[in-house]
């Protein structure tokens, strides 16, 4: 016999193996229903044609392919033990079998399960499941109930037995029978040769490449495109991983070691301030007579790309465009945490990123005691109104603990009837406000908070709407700038309406004409393109960052005026607090940026929790830079560019240096800063 008819036979022996013949058949199974289910994420959430440009989207494909059969294989390794035990092993015991049945059927109903949630945490946040999916879990009642009003729950279950169904069946009837096939007796060096090639195959699956380093999350982000890295994830092996990436709570010494750099950003004396001490009173300012009032309403879910004021033809935000024109405009305002809403929350309030990457800082119980600028407007009622529970994410705690004599409206403490999950309608919510501030009115000014819902899913249109009529998009989806739905549009469209009637009852109050009013989004959210929009802000993926801040209060702001140089939700609270021409105490990252110091240069903070890592950014007027910690990676690209995707450092290597140990400045700070923001800490 030659040496290839040799290894033909050992090659025939090891295959003839009942129990290789079965894992193999079992991971093989498991591997193309991955594959198929990869597949559908791309054909479900796929909207733009650029995807598959320079073979990005294929070789996505095949980088996710290799994480499937390693999930595959991982989930036949405990069957692949059961094969192995002497004498009570699968083929020679029933119930060893069993057991190997049950066992994938658990697995595979967990792990469908986790695609099913992959797939509408994608189409709620833009994000492949991670575990910052845990944090749903705290609001259980609420999440579960949007996911019932949001989603066609008892279809999906019908599928999901369906599914199951199916592959308990190509289990019992097709790979099952495998192990009862005519045994035929392999001799030792067959088995060691087909033991150890076997073993090689398996290894290779999970080590996924042929080089020093194993397959890794930072092969999966390998391009600039998020959809295409998204494509590249398997959510299951993802959301594992990103459980055990944790993240310490903050680094003295690198805080020590920016500490100058963020003096001179923040306009600190170092020459009075020691390390580490960010405080700096702001003295009163010319302010207006009496105490302007503060209405400062976060809009859900509501980006630069949905308004007419920033070339949307669609129509769909008159009132808020007519706000914008009549009064202050930050055009270039983001968003530092980019999703989320408590998050967004949090930082709007006390002036730090929410820099967390476990959990939001709302949730954590040791963070709730935060300094805030709120708290300096002495003399002023203080509200917080939003149409829900405000128990989601510790939020009530949050707002509670830190607010000093806070007047918290939320669901139950209205008249106006429930509509959906996220409690009474924005309309209601809006006329339930003005209740409240025309009696508050009466005696002390105020600053209340008002936070919409509306614009969310399952975007509900209530009944009681004031004459709101329904549109349709355009057939062409080209035309949609920067909606995904009708549903998202008329809820946009609706949430518009009510800012509306809620600026026209203020009008017939008597707090409207010493009032300041305020508007952003929570955060921006994923869209269509947005031709009408810089390229940087589809190529980018921007939206979620992006979304102007609209002061108006005709009796209180001199001139109307578009601000076009970078502003930041830190800012909110120290700029309001310049309006209203207080003096205050600020330790944050919020600036006046309306009363500027000597030198002061614009410069945002990013935050990216997409893969848990702290990837931190910032934006300046002409370049947006960021550090992501996972891949130890930097990017700058140049907004204007006709190509913002590419990587531009090599081009402006100071820029990128400066810009580079400023992100880093910011990151390290925000983390320092939320555990030494305390009161008690800066007396």
């Amino acid at each position: 016999m030659n040496l290839t008819e040799s290894k033909l036979k050992y090659l025939s022996a090891w295959l003839g193996s009942r129990r290789v013949r079965y894992v193999a058949l079992l991971a093989l199974t498991l591997f193309v229903v991955f594959a198929v289910m990869r597949l559908g994420f791309y054909w479900y959430f796929s909207t733009e044609d650029e995807h598959l440009a320079g073979g990005e989207f294929f070789n996505a494909l095949y980088i996710g392919f290799k994480f499937d059969l390693r999930l595959a294989i991982l989930v036949v390794l405990p069957v692949l033990l059961l094969e192995a035990i002497p004498k009570i092993n699968l083929v020679l015991n029933k119930l060893t079998r069993w057991i190997s049945i049950a066992y994938l059927l658990i697995v595979f109903t967990i792990i469908l399960l986790m695609y099913f949630v992959d797939y509408g945490h994608y189409a709620y946040l833009n994000e492949r499941l991670n575990a910052t999916a845990l944090q749903f879990a705290d609001d259980m009642v609420i999440s579960a109930e949007m996911v019932w009003q949001t989603y066609p729950v008892i279809w999906l279950i019908i599928l999901l037995s369906v599914l199951i169904l199916a592959f308990v069946v190509a289990v019992r009837f097709y790979i099952y029978p495998v192990l009862d096939k005519e045994y035929k007796r392999i001799g030792i060096l067959e088995r060691i040769i087909g033991v150890t090639l076997f073993g090689f195959i398996l290894l290779f699956g999970i080590y996924g490449k042929l080089s020093w380093y194993p397959l890794r999350w930072s092969d999966a982000f390998f391009t600039k495109s998020p959809f295409v890295n998204a494509v590249a994830v398997n959510p299951v092996l993802f959301f594992y991983d990103t459980l055990h990436n944790k993240q310490k709570r903050f680094d003295k010494a690198k805080a020590e070691k920016y500490f100058p750099l963020m003096a001179a950003h923040l306009g600190i004396d170092t020459a009075l301030n020691k390390p580490l001490d960010y405080s700096r009173v702001i003295a009163a300012k010319p302010g207006k007579t009496p105490a302007p009032n503060i209405v400062y309403v976060i809009l859900e879910s509501f980006g630069s790309n949905q308004y007419g004021l920033f070339g949307n033809s669609l129509d769909s935000t008159p009132y808020l465009d007519q706000l914008g024109r009549q009064g202050l405009v930050f055009d270039r305002f983001t968003i530092p945490t980019g999703g989320g809403t408590a998050r967004s929350v949090f930082t709007a309030m006390t002036g730090i990123p929410d820099v967390y990457p476990e959990e939001t800082a709302s949730h954590n119980p040791l963070l709730i005691d935060q300094h805030l600028i709120m708290n300096e407007f002495d003399g002023y009622e203080k509200y917080y109104l939003l149409g829900g529970s405000a128990s989601w994410r510790n939020i009530r705690g949050f707002l509670t603990q830190n607010i000093k004599g806070l007047h918290l409206y939320e669901e139950g403490s209205y008249t106006e009837p429930r509509v959906d999950v996220w409690g009474i309608s924005d309309l209601s919510l809006f006329r339930e406000a003005n209740k409240v501030l025309k009696k508050s009115a009466a005696g002390k000014p105020f600053v209340a908070v008002i936070q919409t819902a509306g614009n969310h899913r399952p975007y509900t249109i209530p009944e009681d709407n004031q004459g709101f009529v329904v549109k349709s998009l355009p057939d062409d989806k080209n035309q949609w700038q920067g909606y995904l739905s009708d549903g998202r549009y008329n809820a946009v469209r609706m949430m518009d309406h009510s800012v509306g009637k809620f600026i026209e009852m203020a009008k017939q109050e008597s707090y409207f004409k010493n009032t300041i009013f305020v508007f952003h989004g929570d955060h921006g959210i994923q869209s269509s393109p947005s031709p009408h929009l810089p390229k940087y802000h589809d190529r980018l993926n921007f939206a979620r960052f992006s979304s102007p801040l609209i002061i108006y209060g005709p009796a209180v702001i001199d001139q109307p005026k578009r601000i076009s140089s970078i502003a930041s939700e830190v800012d909110v609270f120290p700029i309001l607090a310049g309006l209203a021409g207080i003096e205050y105490t600020n330790t944050t990252l919020g600036r006046d940026l309306l009363n500027p110091f000597a030198g002061m240069q614009n410069y945002s903070p990013l935050i990216s929790n997409v893969r848990m890592d702290g990837m931190m950014g910032v934006m300046s007027d002409r370049f947006v830079l960021w550090r992501d910690h996972y891949n130890k990676k930097v990017l700058m690209h140049e907004l204007a560019s006709d190509k913002p995707q590419d990587d531009v450092r090599e081009q402006y290597p100071g820029q990128a240096q400066k810009l580079s140990e400023l992100a880093e400045a910011m990151y390290e700070t925000s983390r320092y800063m939320l555990h030494y923001n305390q009161t008690a800490k800066i007396q």
